[in-house]
């Protein structure tokens, strides 16, 4: 069994995104390593969604986001007919997933 480097395991994600974000027909752009994300879709709007895409080395990918962030995705995607949305909610002292989000976007 080969183990990755850590660096190498992130630029193999890095490209799996990438390459999600071109099956939906979205430009992605690798930062340069002082920036505190990864990857950059350009875009008008002075207020960037914060993403922050998991995956566990067996799984699917994830996307962490704010809810009034998906909220608003879900308005714009909406616009001309209604999609349902499936929603679970869970709530506890502390998620790993927070800790990681807001020390790479803070808190809003």
């Amino acid at each position: 069994m080969t183990l990755k480097r850590p660096k190498s395991k992130g630029t193999v994600g890095e490209n799996e995104v990438l390459a999600i974000l071109a099956e939906a027909r979205l430009v992605g752009k690798r930062t340069s390593p002082g920036v505190n994300y990864d990857i950059y879709v350009p875009g008008r709007a002075d207020n960037p969604f914060q993403i922050l895409a998991t995956r566990p080395d067996r799984g699917e990918w994830l996307a962490t986001l704010r809810l009034g962030d998906v909220a608003e995705l879900i308005r714009y995607y909406n616009r001309e007919d209604n999609y349902p949305v499936e929603i679970e909610v869970k709530r506890y002292a502390r998620f790993a997933l927070h800790t990681i989000f807001e020390k790479k976007f803070g808190r809003k």
